[in-house]
């Protein structure tokens, strides 16, 4: 008997709905004072780079998540040339967070990797053929 998609048990969620309940706790250490010395500010920098990071990975480049919901989104929209499109947008969104990582943000890191995202796209489009 074929799986309704209305009769999806609750954990089909993911991730989503734990990382955003959570992401409200933190905020009232964010306000109040610094007391904590050394402990809070590492909870601070752990906290800095979760949510920078859940933010970078819903950038539309594949195969980061948002990547993965621009293709769907895209082929639903347009079977026939959807997945060119997701390919065209990952190259451009890939190549511009690696430039403005690397020059605004000086983080060759974040460079190297969006840069190689963008070019796995690109020759993936370039393998993808005409149609």
């Amino acid at each position: 008997m074929p799986r309704s998609f209305s009769r999806y048990p609750p954990r089909s969620a993911g991730t989503i709905v734990p990382t955003f309940l959570l992401g409200f706790i933190p905020i009232p250490f964010v306000l109040l004072p610094p007391v904590w010395g050394i402990l809070g500010s590492l909870f601070i920098a752990l906290l800095w780079v979760n949510i920078f990071w859940g933010i970078i990975n819903l950038m539309p480049v594949y195969p980061l998540d948002g990547g993965n919901v621009a293709r769907y989104v895209l082929i639903q929209r347009d079977p026939r040339g959807g997945l060119r499109t997701s390919l065209w947008v990952s190259v451009i969104t890939g190549a511009t967070v690696a430039v403005v990582g690397l020059l605004f943000l000086q983080s060759i890191y974040m460079a190297l990797l969006f840069g190689f995202l963008a070019f796995q796209s690109y020759q993936m489009l370039q393998s993808a053929g005409r149609w």
